[in-house]
């Protein structure tokens, strides 16, 4: 079918690019791009900004938006700051 579990990311859906590009899909996210020269950094498309992907954290995997210049979970909403505190 296309779809690859990552161990990251969880299940996404890769399209190859140019020159080594990668587009992935993934349900919360939307198209982004990345390749891997600058992985862990992704753009989203459907946001027209970066994310950069930190991995997990108190069992929450998260990306920081740098066009909302805020935390968010990779399957949910934004994150509470105070929330990583704990």
């Amino acid at each position: 079918s296309g779809w690859i579990l990552h161990l990251q990311l969880g299940w996404i859906y890769p399209s190859p690019g140019e020159d080594g590009s990668l587009w992935l899909w993934k349900e919360s996210l939307g198209w982004v791009w990345t390749d891997r020269k600058i992985y862990p950094f992704l753009y989203a498309q459907s946001l027209g900004n970066w994310l950069y992907f930190y991995g997990e954290f108190k069992q929450q995997r998260l990306l920081f938006d740098y066009g909302s210049n805020e935390w968010k979970r990779l399957d949910e909403s934004a994150v509470n700051e105070s929330d990583l505190d704990r």
